[in-house]
């Protein structure tokens, strides 16, 4: 369930869900009115004419709320969102000895943005959590512990600054706990991963509907108290999105990515989630990771399908990672399709993925923490005992679907079945199956 401050926003919300095709969960989230408008031009949803009027609307409205709530001159429109879901989450492995897990679980995110003078905007959203702390978790959080007092965590908190802003050059700077600026599916990075660091991303457009767009960015993995060595993340991505008609639009993106002292990157450094990489008998990395993506995507807009309501988009998407740093056990890959897209009452969504990530391919602590495989004995140098975890070194299916009940709440499903690449000597290799219902 959704919580809306006005029609504007629900109607930009449905532009955006429409425009986007090459992400994996479908969800694509504006740093500013105006950068939300640029992306539908730029994927051909709108046309600049429709994007010049639509700002015209917004700015009128939110100088109206502005002047009712006394806001400084130098803030031009403030904006709250946020939303409420509810999640049934079963866990069970085709294994002796095993426990079967379901979880009732909740969710509540609320924040704010704000555009300010000179093109700078700033956000802040708050979600509910667990006492974990994981960087990869979503907000849901358990039913239990006696309807024990539960968390609330920053989720974002970010400054962008948009110093370039011409009709064929947009430059952007964003420093705090940001939106992920990586838009790779979740072998690279989980959707709920919000890294903290800085990223500039300068976009060309060459021609009308054709956009190049490259962002490198620099993001701290841990700060230690006791070395000057601390872990961090550079990076860069190249990606080229294009419009070739109202029905066809393509995408093509590359990246580079580099852990920098990865021997401080033990058990105890992070949050210990994922599982999966080579490592020592004290629990230091084997290798380090200085992997590259390669992705494509292709989306058409069929006309005409009485079952769905508008243009019906079929995605095609592929990524492959290599990480050359491990003489081994270093890629993966995955490939699938996606049928829809939530958009307004009435719509709907299928999505099929197949997923092979080898141990070494990338650090496990950034792949998507709801897919899981079995270990059926303790994995010593990962600190784990028996049991599903998230990280490298699993295969397996993952199949999506939802249903748009009304234009701001949704019914949906997803199931990870997944099992392990490389079987530890004396382990057997069930299947886990990982089984999500919301209703958001």
């Amino acid at each position: 369930m959704k919580l809306r401050v006005n029609n504007k926003t629900n109607v930009l919300r449905k532009y955006l869900i429409l425009g986007k095709t090459m992400s994996l969960t479908g969800l694509l989230i504006a740093q500013s009115t105006d950068a939300l408008l640029d992306k539908l031009v730029e994927r051909g949803v709108i046309t600049r004419e429709e994007a010049i009027q639509l700002q015209k609307e917004q700015s009128k409205k939110s100088m109206e709320i502005k002047n009712k709530l006394q806001l400084p001159d130098w803030v031009q429109s403030l904006r709250i969102s946020g939303d409420f879901g509810v999640r049934g989450d079963y866990i069970t492995v085709n294994a002796p000895n095993t426990v079967d897990r379901f979880r009732p679980r909740y969710r509540f995110r609320i924040g704010t943005s704000v555009n300010l003078l000179d093109n700078m905007s700033t956000e802040l959203r708050l979600a509910s959590g667990e006492s974990d702390r994981s960087p990869l978790a979503s907000g849901y959080t358990t039913f239990q512990d006696n309807a024990a007092k539960k968390y609330i965590w920053i989720d974002r908190a970010y400054w962008s600054w948009t110093p370039i802003k011409t009709s064929e050059l947009t430059g952007t700077l964003t420093v705090g706990k940001m939106v992920n600026p990586y838009d790779f599916t979740w072998v690279v990075f989980d959707p709920d991963y919000t890294p903290e660091g800085l990223a500039w991303t300068l976009s060309w457009r060459p021609v009308t509907n054709h956009v190049i767009s490259i962002t490198p960015g620099a993001f701290m993995i841990d700060e230690l108290p006791t070395s000057s060595h601390d872990p961090y993340m550079a990076s860069v991505q190249l990606k080229w999105a294009s419009t070739w008609s109202t029905n066809l639009i393509t995408e093509v993106k590359g990246a580079v990515f580099g852990l920098a002292h990865c021997e401080n990157l033990d058990n105890g450094a992070v949050p210990n989630v994922g599982v999966g990489n080579t490592r020592t008998a004290a629990g230091q990395l084997a290798y380090n990771f200085n992997p590259i993506v390669i992705g494509a995507g292709i989306t058409y807009l069929i006309d005409g399908i009485n079952l769905y309501p508008g243009r019906l988009p079929v995605s095609l998407s592929g990524e492959i990672i290599h990480n050359p740093a491990a003489p081994s056990n270093n890629t993966g890959w995955d490939t699938g399709i996606t049928i829809g897209t939530l958009s307004k009452k009435g719509s709907w969504a299928l999505e099929y993925r197949y997923v092979y990530v080898e141990s070494d391919a990338w650090y496990e602590e950034f792949s998507n923490d709801d897919s899981l495989a079995y270990y059926s004995i303790p994995i010593s140098s990962g600190g784990k005992g028996v049991g599903s975890y998230s990280g490298t070194n699993k295969r397996g299916h993952y199949i999506a679907a939802s249903y748009a009940l009304t234009s701001s709440l949704s019914i949906g499903t997803r199931a990870y079945i997944h099992d392990l690449i490389d079987v530890p000597a004396g382990a057997i290799n069930p299947t886990t199956y990982h089984v999500q219902v919301d209703l958001m």
